[in-house]
């Protein structure tokens, strides 16, 4: 977990996959960004989508989590 600086929640990391990357790619990659840790494996236990993971950060941008 990380202590975010723009709304002060706590999360995991996160991001968005860049095009032609890997899911597995994309997390080592967001998490060496956010926290400086580098990740050796990836296993998902479940992936999210949808309409529940739709999010506006402070500074409007809006995703979709997944």
């Amino acid at each position: 977990m990380q202590h975010r600086t723009d709304n002060l929640h706590w999360s995991h990391p996160g991001g968005a996959v860049e095009a032609g990357e890997s899911v597995e790619d994309t997390v080592k990659r967001e998490v060496l960004e956010e926290t400086g840790l580098r990740v050796k494996e990836v296993e998902f236990f479940n992936i999210y989508s949808g309409e529940s993971q739709h999010y506006t950060y402070p500074n409007g941008d809006e995703v979709f989590f997944c």
